[in-house]
């Protein structure tokens, strides 16, 4: 729903969460064309191995308080 009207920006929250693998594979593909169009895309995730395959800059928080960045 958050992608229908084509947005600039998108913020996603545990976005392959409950998802098959196929469904995550294609979510995944989206999100880098998204990204590959230049749009800003951020999200939360616990998969280290989603993050590193889809994310130029990581930020880890814990108890609120940003703990790295890079």
């Amino acid at each position: 729903r958050a992608l229908v009207h084509d947005p600039k920006n998108v913020i996603l929250d545990e976005p392959t969460n409950g998802l098959d693998v196929m469904t995550t594979r294609g979510l995944r593909e989206f999100l880098l064309r998204l990204k590959a169009e230049g749009r800003c895309v951020i999200f939360s995730s616990h998969i280290m191995q989603e993050v590193a395959a889809l994310c130029d800059r990581i930020v880890i928080i814990a108890n609120g308080r940003v703990m790295a960045e890079g």
